[in-house]
This record gives structure tokens, sequence and C-alpha cells, in this order.
């Protein structure tokens, strides 16, 4: 029994290895290093060398979820996508950021994250953790 069990972890393992993601996220730059403010679902692809259809997938996903960019866009939950940002931040230990551009990044299997080319239509700044228009 114990064999079977171990079979089928390796099973279960060597399956979900062969599965390749892309991952889509949402950056701002703080002293110079990239922090994710949304990570987006991961996107089935057919093989870690499929960037073009990461690329293309992950644009698409921003310009469904978050309507091209819009941090006011309302999610499914009633909150906005800044709101979320924010939220991210708080958890990461950051509650206040003045204006900052949002960047999406695209992330194929284990590789390095690529800029996707697509920027937030407004800025991103959070004030006690509540994100609110920029001045």
């Amino acid at each position: 029994m114990k064999s079977f069990l171990v079979l089928l972890c390796f099973v279960a393992l060597a399956w979900s290895q062969e599965r390749p993601e892309c991952w889509c996220g949402a950056f701002v730059t703080l002293r110079d290093l990239e922090f994710e403010v949304l990570h987006l679902p991961p996107i089935d692809v057919d093989g870690c060398e499929d960037f073009i259809d990461c690329h293309h997938r992950c644009t698409a996903e921003w310009t469904f979820i978050l309507d091209d960019g819009d941090l006011d866009h309302e999610l499914i939950d009633g909150k906005t996508a800044g709101q979320h940002m924010c939220d991210n931040l708080v958890e990461e230990g950051t509650k206040d950021l003045p204006p900052h551009q949002v960047y999406l990044y695209y992330q194929l299997c284990s590789t390095p994250w690529l800029f996707d080319g697509q920027t937030s239509q407004n800025s991103l700044c959070c004030l006690n953790g509540t994100y609110h228009h920029c001045p």
C-alpha cells in the first residue's frame, strides 16, 4: 500500500511539472526593487518556450481584468484594482505610496519576469493602506 501511495505521489509531481504555466503580475518600483502588487491567475500554455503566447495572453488578462490598466476599475469583489494593490503593499509592510506607475510583467515557467509593455492608465497612490486618486 505504501509503495502505491509513493508511486501516486511521483505521478502527481511529474504531472504538475509537465503543465507549463504563464504568470502575469502588476509591479511597482520601490527603492530600486520591483514589488508585485497584483498577481493575476496563471494561464496554461503549450510549452515553456511560448513567450509570445504568454505575452499576448497577459496583455489580454490585463485588458479584461483591469480594463486596460485602469486602477479605478472595480473587480468582482467590489474593490478597485488600486485598492487590491494597496492591500498587497500593506501585507509587505508598505502603507503609504506616493504616485507610482504600475507595470505589467509576465513569467513563463521558471524564467525571469519580463516587462509586457503595459502600464497603468493612472498612478497608484496609497495613504495609510487606502487607495486614492493621486494629486
